[in-house]
């Protein structure tokens, strides 16, 4: 299995975009580093709703994300989604499979967020985001 790669950075601008990428595949060894991962996210998210003094809009990249669905690693994400949705106007998702498009609808569906989207493509992410 390919390891784990985990991405965060903030673009700015007019709307102020969190990007996030999950990468490899994740399993229990793996575990540590995402929930450090998780922790991270969280924090820059909530520096960039501060900063903005507003909602955030979040774009994750799954393209090369081969596998999470370890139980403990979709409760992390979606104990994430759940931490951030009072900072998140809106996420759009890109690039996954059909097995991991899979998992991210159950880790979503336990998370209670409705606003997030899941896209094909990258660009049709974006202009989802930058609608209202």
């Amino acid at each position: 299995m390919s390891k784990a790669k985990f991405g965060l950075d903030v673009i700015p601008g007019k709307n102020l975009i969190v990007t996030l990428s999950l990468a490899g595949s994740i399993d229990q060894e793996e575990l540590p580093e995402l929930k450090n991962w998780a922790t991270n996210v969280k924090n820059r998210i909530r520096e960039a709703w501060v900063s903005a003094n507003k909602k955030v809009a979040v774009l994750v990249d799954l393209t090369e994300l081969k596998n999470y669905t370890e139980p403990e690693a979709m409760t992390t994400i979606s104990d994430l989604m759940t931490a951030d949705s009072e900072y998140v106007s809106k996420t759009a998702v890109f690039g996954a499979s059909k097995m991991i498009g899979f998992a991210q609808e159950i880790a979503t569906s336990l998370s209670g967020r409705e606003n997030m989207k899941s896209f094909e493509t990258k660009e049709k992410a974006i202009a989802w985001l930058s609608i209202g």
